[in-house]
């Protein structure tokens, strides 16, 4: 919500009218104690609805009654009782993404949502998938401390960028809510943390596993051809070429390359050479941009940790695994004949904690039917995350 600001009051009034921490009205404003109120202002967690109905006015808290008077441009109750529509703060919600299945249109939609009602929330452009697609980083926090989530990899595992969306509109909620249960953790973690999301990956791939096809038709003779035949594309997990992105990094590679398919195909294809999706190019370019002291990919499905990479992983990385299994009953797993995935790149090259987390158990595509079950096992792994 953007209003105008009373120039007789400071920032610090207009925390305590909305009830809403005064860090986050600063980052919301990208404001510093010292600056001067400008003349808008964004209320985050807050949205500006119009009602004709009066009697919905003593719905509203008292010490927002001069904040309203002044919204609507009136002196007295009197007056705004007079006014044919009025407009009146209204503190939102969460809003969940479990109802269908989740596509990169969903995703975008829900993206400006919540950019608008919690302008803290930063987004970044960082690259585009095959088709042109747009693929953003999403930013929460001021914290030195920088850490990396991704998700929506493989087109059949889409569930993990709708349980990664909602943890964020969680934290959202939570530093926007004095009386939410995780309110001063969250607000501790603003402060230190700095976390950094990349909510879909692979948004070509997503959409041609749920939609199909159809949705592509200059392609959809070649991707017949690399399913197979088959016009269900609901087990798809490459990206639009038929290379599998996390089979993509250089970090032997080669094994990949060498054991699985040597043609693109709906899944298990590591291309002809590492780093030749637009896609993973972006995750790259991204990760040596920042200084991420730790990256966690979400994937499905197994309801297991994956932490290690040979010698250069870090020495904390099993207690921090641990302490992941610990808090969601999830199996951490040192060995695993996998490699190329991005975990295993980042742990390579930066000697630095990485972890691949299988999220939910069952066949991909995971039912949504799961979804309250898988988030609230990922949500206390991405909690842990925050302070470990």
């Amino acid at each position: 919500m953007i209003i105008k600001t009373n120039q007789s009051l400071q920032l610090e009034d207009y925390s305590k009218r909305y009830q809403i921490p005064l860090l986050t009205l600063l980052l919301a404003n990208d404001l510093t104690l010292n600056d001067d109120l400008p003349r808008y202002i964004k209320i985050p967690g807050y949205s500006l609805r119009q009602i004709a109905n009066h009697d919905d006015i003593s719905d509203f808290p008292t010490e927002l009654w001069p904040e309203i008077l002044h919204i609507n441009e009136v002196d007295t109750i009197q007056q705004l009782e007079e006014k044919i529509n009025i407009f009146m703060p209204y503190k939102e919600k969460q809003f969940t993404y479990h109802d269908t299945p989740y596509t990169y249109d969903a995703l975008c939609h829900d993206l400006h949502r919540l950019i608008n009602l919690y302008p803290f929330i930063k987004k970044h452009l960082i690259g585009h998938s095959v088709c042109g697609k747009e693929i953003y980083e999403l930013t929460i926090g001021c914290g030195k401390r920088q850490l990396h989530i991704n998700a929506g990899m493989h087109g059949n595992e889409w569930i993990t960028t709708a349980i990664l969306m909602n943890f964020l509109n969680e934290y959202a909620v939570a530093v926007t809510d004095f009386n939410h249960l995780w309110h001063s953790y969250m607000i501790r973690s603003l402060k230190n943390v700095t976390l950094s999301i990349v909510a879909m990956v692979n948004p070509d791939g997503v959409n041609l596993a749920i939609n199909g096809c159809q949705q592509f038709p200059e392609r959809s003779f070649d991707l017949l051809k690399m399913n197979n035949g088959r016009t269900d594309f609901a087990n798809w997990k490459a990206n639009i070429r038929g290379i599998d992105l996390n089979k993509q990094f250089p970090a032997a590679w080669h094994i990949e390359a060498d054991r699985l398919n040597h043609v693109p195909a709906a899944r298990d294809y590591a291309g002809s050479n590492p780093l030749t999706e637009p896609e993973v190019k972006a995750l790259v370019q991204l990760t040596k941009k920042r200084n991420f002291q730790r990256v966690i990919s979400l994937h499905t499905q197994g309801e297991e940790i994956y932490w290690y990479f040979g010698k250069n992983t870090p020495f904390e990385s099993k207690a921090i695994s641990n302490e992941f299994a610990r808090v969601s009953g999830y199996q951490p797993v040192k060995h695993l004949d996998n490699y190329a995935g991005f975990k295993d790149w980042f742990i390579q090259e930066y000697k630095r904690p990485g972890f691949t987390i299988e999220l939910g158990r069952g066949k991909n595509p995971l039912s949504l039917r799961k979804f309250a079950t898988i988030y609230m096992k990922t949500k206390r792994i991405l909690l842990a995350n925050l302070y470990m």
